[in-house]
């Protein structure tokens, strides 16, 4: 992570500049024994970020981004903004990071006097939530098509337990009205007892799913 505090006029080696209407700057390198760096901001930016460090797609939105116009208008409405971003890291593989920018004072109209900004590595937590993502939107497809089949089955088994149910109550009915004939009676019976099977077997499969 890189640390940087900026600020408008050129600044004394054991001072922070008080007003940031200038393009200076002060940073420091916490993972190079605390290095320190100065200049100017926009030459800073060309530097670190531009010199064909950012993927392409990002150069004109990073570069508004860290214009000292933005940061300055920004964080009058804000306390602290940030910005998503991919460069290249030595092996030439893209990875995201992110530039975070605070007011570190302000004067009496809310414009920021200084301001800390830290640049950081995000890529291991965009890939974890990309991975996140990937894996919602697999589980909810196969809860979808898993709901789609259970439509589906509840819709067949509805049809199929209809219809030997129906053909009990339909030869019940038929063995009412021919009550005194007994080979009409123990065909529908039969067909009764046939249906029933059937259906029994129909629930017990359910049963077994």
């Amino acid at each position: 992570m890189q640390n940087c505090i900026f600020s408008g006029r050129a600044m004394p080696e054991t001072e922070i500049p008080p007003a940031m209407r200038g393009d200076y700057y002060y940073m420091l390198y916490p993972r190079r024994g605390a290095k320190e760096e100065t200049g100017k901001f926009s030459t800073a930016v060309d530097k670190h970020f531009l010199a064909g460090k950012i993927v392409r797609e990002n150069e004109e939105q990073i570069r508004k981004f860290l214009s000292i116009e933005n940061i300055k208008k920004s964080l009058i409405e804000d306390k602290i903004i940030e910005y998503k971003y991919q460069r290249y890291e030595k092996s030439n593989k893209a990875e995201w990071c992110l530039v975070s920018i605070m007011a570190e004072s302000t004067d009496v109209n809310g414009e920021a006097m200084t301001a800390i900004m830290t640049i950081r590595s995000i890529d291991k937590l965009i890939k974890h939530e990309d991975r996140q993502r990937h894996e919602l939107a697999k589980a909810i497809d196969e809860a979808r098509r898993a709901n789609k089949a259970k439509t589906l089955f509840l819709s067949n088994m509805s049809h199929d337990m209809r219809t030997p149910l129906n053909a009990i109550l339909g030869f019940a009915n038929i063995g009412m009205k021919h009550i005194d004939e007994p080979e009409k009676v123990e065909d529908c019976f039969n067909k009764i007892l046939s249906s029933g099977g059937h259906l029994l077997n129909l629930v017990n499969d359910i049963l077994d799913m």
